[in-house]
């Protein structure tokens, strides 16, 4: 241990003489696996880190094509469509549709402004997240009172955590609805924002206005053994079935069964693993220019090394002081690396100028 130390100080000296080397390498080093691991921290968690849900690579996203209208863009179904699917589809063991919304709520505190979504009975269900207090809405629910399930930040906001808000009354623009449930901490599904989840009925007054608006974004989970490309090719047939049973002028309609996450991750999948390669590419680059740098140094120091050699040093203790000299420019390039991914990553969290999700 003590030669180890004796190295140490010995490396520290030699780099203190020679700054610019040591600031040149170590600038290098920290921009090489700086990038890197900002951007794979990116891509892990965008890309690789399975959602939080039961088991998240069973659910998928469904999405329409109309040929005869704009080619290649991506449409939701109308209700009327949502529930020929649900009825009739036989690849799912559950379906779920849900739109993003907002609401006002009144009479329980100041007026306020919050985002949510309203969703079908079996929303919570499919993606298997029980309520942290009460519970969640089910089909049973369909002919009952308006119902509403909270998120845990406006409970905490604006019911002070109370166990005795289940049961209490709100209203949200202006109709009255009944608390139930109180979902967990850190829960959220397609907007980081929404605090509230009312649901879906086939009365409810929205779709019963705009039944024929493609508005309900769907999502399904897989029977066991059933794969994405089964239930694409089932839900075609049934497609062309529900055209000519709800015709809305518009032919030759498919579906495309996409796995969750990669349909959430969409257009940023290709972005983000050609940056992998860039970075991946810029880390080689400066793995070269720092070999570069120390043979140069190496080839410096060939009077010191002989000069140590003749007062009787060994190859081996040579050696051990070389290698604890690497160790030591590489650690401190690793540290200064490590600080500019934590710097860049607080960045890209806070701006997201390529609008990633799950970034935060």
């Amino acid at each position: 241990m003590e030669t180890v130390l004796k190295d140490l100080q010995y490396c520290l000296r030699t780099l203190v003489k020679k700054p610019l080397f040591a600031g040149v390498t170590i600038l290098v080093l920290a921009l090489g696996i700086g990038a890197n691991t900002a951007i794979f921290s990116v891509v892990n968690a965008v890309l690789i880190k399975p959602l939080p849900f039961k088991d998240p690579d069973g659910i998928v996203a469904l999405w329409e094509h109309k040929a005869s209208i704009q080619q290649g863009r991506k449409f939701r179904p109308d209700f009327l469509e949502y529930q020929e699917w649900q009825a009739q589809a036989t690849s799912f063991s559950g379906m779920a549709g849900f739109r993003i919304a907002g609401y006002s709520i009144t009479g329980d505190g100041d007026p306020e402004q919050v985002k949510g979504a309203s969703a079908t009975p079996g929303f919570f269900d499919l993606l298997g997240v029980p309520a942290r207090l009460g519970r969640t809405f089910s089909q049973s629910d369909v002919n009952g009172p308006s119902i509403v399930v909270i998120g845990y930040s406006l409970w905490q906001r604006r019911f002070g955590g109370s166990s005795e808000v289940l049961g209490r009354a709100i209203s949200l623009n202006a109709k009255p609805y009944l608390i139930i449930g109180v979902m967990p901490p850190g829960f959220e599904f397609q907007d980081k924002d929404a605090e509230l989840w009312t649901m879906i009925t086939p009365v409810d007054e929205y779709f019963s206005v705009y039944q024929g608006m493609h508005i309900l974004q769907t999502i399904a989970r897989l029977r066991p053994g059933a794969a994405p490309q089964e239930a694409q090719a089932e839900m075609n047939v049934l497609q062309r079935q529900v055209d000519v049973k709800h015709p809305d002028g518009v032919v030759d309609s498919s579906i495309t069964v996409t796995r969750l996450q990669d349909d959430l991750s969409g257009a940023a999948r290709p972005a983000l693993l050609a940056l992998v390669g860039v970075v991946a590419l810029v880390l080689l680059i400066a793995c070269a220019n720092v070999a570069n740098l120390l043979l140069g140094r190496a080839s410096e120091r060939r009077k010191e090394i002989a000069v140590r050699t003749a007062l009787g040093a060994g190859r081996g203790r040579l050696v051990r002081q070389m290698l604890t000299e690497s160790v030591l420019i590489f650690a401190l390039g690793g540290a200064f690396g490590a600080a500019l991914a934590w710097f860049a990553l607080g960045l890209v969290v806070t701006s997201n100028p390529f609008r990633l999700p799950r970034v935060d």
